[in-house]
Order: structure tokens, then sequence, then C-alpha cells
């Protein structure tokens, strides 16, 4: 692509991740249960997490950066595990910090982006945490594919090739897409699994959940598969399959899902609904007005509710995500902060809806041990912000300032450096 090297600059009034930083008489969640910590002193040093304690009871040492936590919570940043970054500049993972994101998963991956991953863990380039799952594997050649130069497999040795392929590249994740064959998707299963990388992606229509969901695909992103596998009869002959696919605007037997569900809890897969995806995207060129009060809009939202409270009542595995970037009718990053109302909405808890963006991210990561809660010795992967979202999840908006990589950022700041980002030439 010809993007090797992006290095964001930092201001001078901006905390290094090498500098102490103490927070002061905050208020802790730590996410790895439904608590608060009240008035407590956390110390970060070289990054991590290294010390908590009442503010009353615990040292902090000289010169270090003092940040007046009073009445504030301090809660693990986020992760958002379904985005996009077409746009290979720094601008792109600023307005991930933004919105109080340190941790993201591409999901339609480019050379750039892991050289990108690189330079963050480096401390080169301020940005979010990143995993990527290579290029889509679309399973037919189209014209999105073609544009940006991917190779889509005709027969299963092309394709255990091309995973095998990916894989050596160093991508994190095999994701496919909805047109793949039988053939084809059961050769990606076989060599990811002889590789050992996961598969994520779409439901293939060809395949259909329930196959999905016996391979033991690693994640299900946006929820459809399911609406489609137990549609009605009725509702299958209409002529807009298509138009109710996408925006899960379908009738469906509800007595049928509970089984689904399960199978999908027993096989260990998670699920990324994306929800707020398909609330934001016009279905058509149109009037926002028009399909904002459509009952096709209305059914789908329903829809999709039913779903993610299934999955939740269940006790099957969620992730939060938007399908954020800078493609066309994509959300933006900021839809994290609706994701998780949606989430609320459908029935989770606050402290659960949050939970698929912290502790079950890092589960889903495998970096348990490096981040996703607020205890002694994780990442300081921090967000401050100015009220309970235990009790109203809309807090998690109201945020102070961001901590990523042990590194202190205010509201302002982010700001401020997106500006300037925005202002070079590209």
């Amino acid at each position: 692509m010809g993007h090797s090297s992006v290095v964001a600059q930092t201001p001078q009034t901006t905390a290094s991740s090498s500098q102490v930083v103490a927070f002061i008489n905050v208020n802790v969640i730590p996410m790895d249960r439904a608590q608060i910590l009240k008035n407590q002193t956390v110390i970060i040093k070289n990054s991590r997490i290294a010390q908590i304690g009442l503010a009353k009871k615990t040292k902090v040492p000289k010169s270090v950066l003092l940040i007046d936590g009073t009445d504030k919570y301090l809660m693990p940043a986020l992760a958002d595990m379904h985005t996009h970054l077409y746009n290979p500049d720094s601008l792109s993972l600023l307005q991930y910090l933004a919105t109080g994101v340190t941790t993201i998963r591409v999901m339609n991956g480019r050379s750039y982006q892991l050289q990108w991953r690189e330079q963050i863990i480096r401390g080169e380039l301020l940005g979010p945490t990143l995993y990527a799952a290579c290029p889509t594997i679309y399973g037919r050649a189209n014209s999105s594919s073609a544009r940006a130069g991917f190779k889509e497999p005709t027969t299963a040795d092309e394709a255990a090739q091309l995973v095998a392929d990916y894989k050596r590249a160093g991508y994190d994740f095999i994701k496919v897409y909805s047109f793949l064959s039988p053939e084809i998707y059961a050769a990606i299963i076989k060599t990811a699994s002889e590789q050992g990388i996961r598969v994520v992606g779409h439901v293939p229509w060809s395949v259909g959940v329930r196959g999905v969901i016996a391979a033991r695909q690693s994640s299900i992103e946006h929820l459809f598969g399911y609406l489609e596998a137990i549609e009605t009869e009725e509702s299958q002959k209409r002529s807009d399959a298509d138009f109710r696919n996408l925006f899960h605007a379908v009738e469906f037997h509800e007595d049928q899902l509970a089984a689904l569900i399960i199978a999908t809890r027993a096989a260990g897969i998670w699920n990324t609904p994306t929800m707020v995806f398909f609330e934001k995207r016009l279905p058509f060129s149109g009037a926002r007005e028009a399909w904002e009060n459509s009952p096709l809009r209305k059914l789908g939202h329903e829809n999709r509710e039913k779903v993610v409270r299934a999955l939740y009542n269940a006790g099957a595995r969620l992730l939060l995500g938007t399908d954020s970037g800078e493609g066309q009718g994509s959300v933006l990053p900021a839809a994290i902060l609706e994701e998780l109302e949606l989430l609320v909405e459908a029935g989770l808890t606050p402290y659960d809806a949050i939970k698929t963006g912290t502790l079950n991210a890092a589960e889903y990561l495998n970096g348990s041990n490096d981040f996703g809660t607020v205890t002694r010795g994780k990442r300081a992967d921090l967000l401050l912000i100015e009220c309970n979202p235990l009790s109203n999840i809309s807090c998690v908006s109201k945020q102070s300032g961001i901590m990523v990589r042990g590194r202190w950022l205010t509201k302002q700041e982010i700001e401020v450096m997106m500006k300037e980002d925005s202002s070079k030439p590209k």
C-alpha cells in the first residue's frame, strides 16, 4: 500500500507512558465483579497498574502526575471487536481513543495494519492495541474484492493455501464472508485448525448457522445467520429477500431460536451483534426519516434484540463491536457508546454490557492476564468518567480522559491531536 510507517505526535502536556501517574480519591470499577471500590488511589508505573488501595492508606510516590478522581469513576477502557481501518493514517486510530477504546479487532485486514500493530506495541505510534483479521475471503470475485486485490479461492486446495499464507503473513484471524461454498468453507476451517488460527466472520449462506456452529467458528458477526436459519416460509417467499436479510427484517419461528442458542453456547462460539450498524445504516437512497419510521426497521430492531436477549439469557458469549470504519455506509468509532446502550435496551445489565467490551474481549483475545480489568499488574488501559456507569450506561460517554498503555490523555488533548492530525497533508 506504500504506507509503511505512521507516527502520531503527542502534545508536551501529555504524560508519557514512562511517567508515574496516580489517580487520587477515585471510585474504581474493577470489572472482575459488579462492585465499586470507593475512594481509591491507583498508581501506574511502567505502563502497568502497580498499586490499588484506599486513598487514606496508600502512599503516593514523589514526582508523579496526580489526577484528581474525586466523585469520578475509573474503569477499564473498551475494546471494539469489529472495526475497519481503510485509511492508512493515524487519525483513524485517534478516533478510537477519543471514544474510550484502547483495543480493536480489525475485520478486513491490510498489510500496513500489521506494521501499525508492531509500532503501537513499541510505543512508536499512538493508538489502540490492534488485532487484525486477514483480508476478507469473500468466496467469489466481485467488484469490491477485485478493487482491493483480494485473492478469491475457487478450489479447496486454493483455500487451504490462502489460509496458510495469511497465517504466515502474521494475521491474527481468518475472516470469512457470506458467499463461500460449503467445500471452500470446510477447507478454510480444516486448514485454520491445523495452522492454529481462528476463523471469524459471517455465516456463509450456503453453510448456514447450523453448519457454522458444527464447525465451531470462533466468532459470528451481525446475528443475521440465526434469523435466516429459522425464517418463516411466508417471509422467504417475499421478493425483497436480500433487503430483509441485511437488516434482519424477517419473520421467524421464535420457538426454534432456543435450540440454536443452546448449540452456540455448547460449541463455545462468541457473537458480535454490531446492533448499532444496522440502526444507523440506510438501506436505500432516500430520506432517513422515512426509514426510521418504517415498520421494517422496527421489525429488524426487535429481531436483533430477541437474538441478543436469547444469547445473553442462555449464557452464550457476547463481544462489543460496531462495524465502524471509513467506508460507505459505515458508522463512526463513537458508535461504541450507542452499542452499549442498545445492549442494555436488549436486556443486559449495564455491568454485563460493559463486560462485553472489557473482560469478555480480553478473554476472547487470550489477554486476560494483560487487560480488561482494573487490577494490579494489568496494562494501564483505563477510562476516567464523570458518573457511575453501573447505574446508568450513558455515563460511559461522559469521559474526562483516557489512559492508553500508561499514557494519560485528557479529552481536550485528544481533540487537539485529532485536529492537528486532520490538517496534515495526506
